[in-house]
This record gives structure tokens, sequence and C-alpha cells, in this order.
């Protein structure tokens, strides 16, 4: 016996070699599928982060929609537009008390001009405009019909078990775990995706409604303010070869009068009520004062002296002021007595 040990033959040796070889290269493969998974792991997370981040933009698009409806469509379409017309109706009761004195027949039908030309201004401030005999709003046809709701194809969100690494026991598990937690992660995109989906649709159709309120809501009161200018410019111009100046005197204070009116019929479109009397004396929050004269009468201290324009009011809420002069208690005068 030479004492050499059958596991220590070359041949012995040459298979352990290969065995460890063999283990290694095994070894490495897992460990490279593990990376692969991993990549794929970082890649889908990153994706879904995005994703995320997206969707939650969405939503807050989709809450600011919703919450614009909730402060009241009608605020926002109506109090700024009515604030324009009111200014405009109390520029008209301006004139009014201004030419009851005589003018020239010329300087009448001038004042009308200048009228319908201030029309045209308010246009331009509320983005009307006349292209080719159509009124538009925004280049938009007030004349539109109202636009269809788009329909949403229902799809199915899957079903998604979150994973725990806790129950792994060996490393030989991992693998198969991370391969589920990709479709996991695989499920979840699709349903954000779906989500997505859901959310752009509504987004939509929130615009959607806007745009079919201004037609309901909005397009009438345009409708009305137009008809109101076309058919003060017509008569305005079947006069306008008047020469009587106490016939065309009482044209133009009527016409004057019809705008006025007019104005308020469109401004009650808009859900405005206009008061002129809000009693004998000062309202704060109600009139503004624009001029003060002194009185020695303590009776007489906020005593409306003369009102100069109308309250314009909106689901009890004061738009425009009315514009009032008043009397204060001044004590000095008593003491020059």
């Amino acid at each position: 016996m030479n004492g050499i040990s059958p596991n220590d033959s070359p041949q012995s040796k040459k298979i352990d070699e290969e065995t460890v070889s063999s283990e290694e290269v095994e070894a490495e493969k897992s460990l490279e599928s593990i990376k692969q998974l991993i990549d794929q792991h970082l890649e889908r997370i990153a994706l879904l982060l995005i994703n995320t981040k997206e969707k939650d933009n969405n939503i807050l698009n989709l809450t600011l929609r919703v919450r614009e409806y909730e402060d009241g469509i009608g605020v926002k379409f109506f109090e700024s537009l009515a604030k324009h017309i009111a200014k405009f109706r109390e520029d008209i009761k301006k004139v009014i008390d201004e030419h009851k004195e005589d003018y020239s027949l010329e300087d009448l039908k001038k004042y009308l001009r200048w009228t319908h030309e201030d029309f045209e201004e308010l246009f331009y401030n509320l983005a009307l405009e006349e292209k080719d005999g159509v009124w538009l709003y925004k280049g938009q046809n007030l004349e539109s019909k109202l636009s269809s709701r788009p329909t949403l194809n229902q799809e199915v969100m899957a079903p998604v078990e979150l994973m725990s690494a806790a129950n792994l026991t060996s490393l030989d598990e991992v693998p198969g775990f991370l391969a589920a937690s990709l479709e996991t992660i695989q499920k979840v995109l699709q349903n954000n995706t779906v989500i997505d989906k859901v959310l752009a649709h509504y987004i939509s159709i929130s615009g959607l409604y806007e745009e079919n309120a201004l037609q309901i809501m909005l397009f009438p009161v345009f409708k009305k303010l137009v008809s109101l200018f076309i058919k003060s410019k017509k008569r305005g111009e079947e006069m306008h070869s008047c020469e009587e100046e106490k016939e065309y005197a009482a044209f133009y204070l009527n016409e004057m009068h019809l705008i006025v009116e007019g104005l308020k019929e469109i401004l009650e479109l808009c859900g405005v009520t206009t008061l002129t009397y809000l009693g004998d004396f000062y309202v704060l929050g109600q009139q503004q004062i624009m001029r003060r004269i002194a009185s020695e009468d303590p009776n007489d201290d906020g005593k409306i002296i003369r009102v100069l324009s109308d309250c314009y009011m909106r689901d009890e809420k004061v738009i425009v002021r009315q514009k009032v002069d008043v009397y204060y208690y001044d004590k000095s005068k008593q003491a020059d007595k």
C-alpha cells in the first residue's frame, strides 16, 4: 500500500474541481438572473413613481375643476359680466342726466354714435366679436349647438395582492419572489393606466360641462346684449336723416331710456337685482359715499342728499355699490351760532 487515499487520486480531484466549477457557474447564473430581476424591479418602480405622479397631477386638476363648480359656476360666469354691464348702464344714465339740457341736433347724433361705439368697446372687453355677420364669443358661434358627452369604455381593474419578503426561507426562493413582485407591480401599472383614463375622461367632461354651461347660461345674455345693440343702431340709422331738432332730441332721450331698461333686463338674466332706493340714510357695504356735506342738525348725520347710481346685487351679495352724497353732522356750525 502506498498510503494514498482514493479521494486523493487525480481522478477524484478532477471530479471535485468540475463539481465546484459547475456550482460556481450555476451560482453566477442565479446571481445574474437575480440582478436582471432587480434591474427590472427598479425600472418598474421608477415607471410606477412617474405614473403615480401623473395620476396625482390629474387628480389635482380634477379637484380644482370640481372646486370651481362647488364655488358656483354662476359666480365665475356672471359676476364679472354683470359688473361690466352695470357700469355701462350707469354711464348711459349719466348721459341722460347730462343731456336733458338743450343740445344741437348734430351733438345729439354724435352722442348716439358714441353710445354705439361704447357698446362695441363693451363687446371687446367681453371677448365678443362679429365676423361676417356671425357673433362669436372667444371664437365660438353664439348659435352653436351643445357638444355631446364623450363615452368611456369600461375597463376592469386587476386584483392586486401585496407581496411580503418576510416569508422567504432561502436564497433559492428569491427569484420566484422577485418574479411574482414584478407581476404585482405590472398589475398596479395597468390599474393606474385605467385610473388615468377615467380621470382624463372626467376632466374632459368637466371642460365640456363648462362649455355647455356657457351656451346654456351665458350665450342667451350675450345674444340679448347684441340684439339690443343692433336694434338701437338700426333705429339710429333710420333717424339719422331727421332734421327736426325737437323730434330727434325726443328720439335720442327715448333711445337712451330703452338702452337703460334693456340693460336692466339683461342684468336680470344674470341673476342681478337693481335697487334704486335703499333708505334715507347711508348703508355700509351697499353704498359708496362720493361727497359729504356738513349739517348743523345731528339728525342729518348720514342722511342721503342725492342718489347718483343704482345698487346691484346678486344672490344677496352687493357686486356694485350705490353711489351717494350724504350729510355729516358738524358740531362747529352750532358753535359758530
